[in-house]
């Protein structure tokens, strides 16, 4: 059976390990792990005092302990300097097992965030799904499908510039006329196009009018800019 070690023995301990004034209360909270009471701790400290194995000092009021001095057993220099090696050493040892938490801690949030294995494996079916399904498109092309050249591409466009340039200027020049005509006869054009019967090519949701303009053709790698035409600018 384990014999229990006196309160005194107890309180003498704390205080040597920590070599430092206490008032009670900081004696009382730093013994709670060891189950003793506020009674109890003061009670030691009394048979301590009287013994000499703890000074007391008095600041009026308050009362502060500390262990003898004297009792003390105060290290050589050769073991000040093993000491401090110790100390070094420890030191370098904290700053690697540090460094292997924050690595450690990193792959662990990395684990957190990456996909699942089987959101994995259904990415992956899906891309297989999209790869033959690809395939197939290719393989339906076959070997002998026409490419088109660069000049044939520069030829298409060029017609291509051409008449919608052709269909603008006409548009325009329509535009022009109805402008001249409602001005005159004191009417919007809006109001003249209904009386007149005129069908415009975005009532007609013409496909013309849908048709984007090529803006610089032949720019990187032959693919020209695009943009959608303004309607009602042209």
């Amino acid at each position: 059976m384990v014999k229990k070690a006196k309160d005194e023995d107890v309180v003498n301990a704390f205080l040597s390990a920590r070599n430092r004034p206490f008032s009670l209360q900081q004696i009382v909270d730093g013994l709670q792990s060891k189950g003793l009471k506020k009674t109890a701790c003061e009670r030691a400290l009394n048979v301590l005092v009287e013994n000499g194995n703890v000074t007391l000092k008095e600041f009026g009021k308050a009362k502060i302990f500390l262990c003898r001095q004297d009792s003390i057993e105060i290290p050589d220099e050769q073991e000040m300097l093993q000491m401090d090696s110790e100390i070094t050493h420890k030191a370098h040892e904290l700053k690697q097992l540090t460094e292997k938490r924050q690595v450690l801690e990193k792959q662990i949030s990395a684990l957190n965030t990456a996909i699942s294995l089987s959101d994995a494996i259904s990415k992956c079916d899906q891309l297989s799904e999209e790869i033959a399904e690809s395939k197939r498109k290719l393989d339906a092309m076959g070997p002998e499908s026409e490419q088109v050249t660069e000049e044939e591409k520069k030829r298409v466009e060029d017609q291509y510039k051409k008449m919608r340039k052709e269909w603008t200027s006409r548009k325009r020049t329509a535009k022009d006329i109805l402008d001249g005509i409602s001005e005159g006869g004191g009417k919007k054009p809006k109001e003249l196009v209904e009386e007149i019967g005129l069908e415009m090519d975005e009532k007609q949701d013409s496909a013309l009018a849908q048709l984007p303009a090529i803006d610089e053709p032949n720019k990187r790698n032959g693919i020209g800019k695009y943009r959608r035409a303004d309607h009602g600018k042209d």
